[in-house]
């Protein structure tokens, strides 16, 4: 059986910065299945992928994550 792996959102968002999305929410949203755990490391419950936030909305409670 093979180990999950999760990731920091920061490092990720880090990483795939200069990745390009037709949505920007994707940008975030995409990001949410592989990172389980926040900045600091602990466990965090993820921000709701829900497409009919503003987007604006969507950056902010992935800020809020990420603190």
């Amino acid at each position: 059986m093979q180990e999950r792996r999760s990731f920091n959102i920061s490092s990720l968002l880090s990483h795939f910065r200069g990745c390009e999305a037709s949505d920007p929410r994707d940008k975030i949203f995409a990001l949410i299945p592989m990172a389980i755990s926040g900045s600091l490391g602990q466990e965090v419950v993820p921000p709701d992928v829900d497409y009919q936030m503003e987007t604006t909305d969507v950056y902010t409670n992935a800020a809020k994550w990420i603190l």
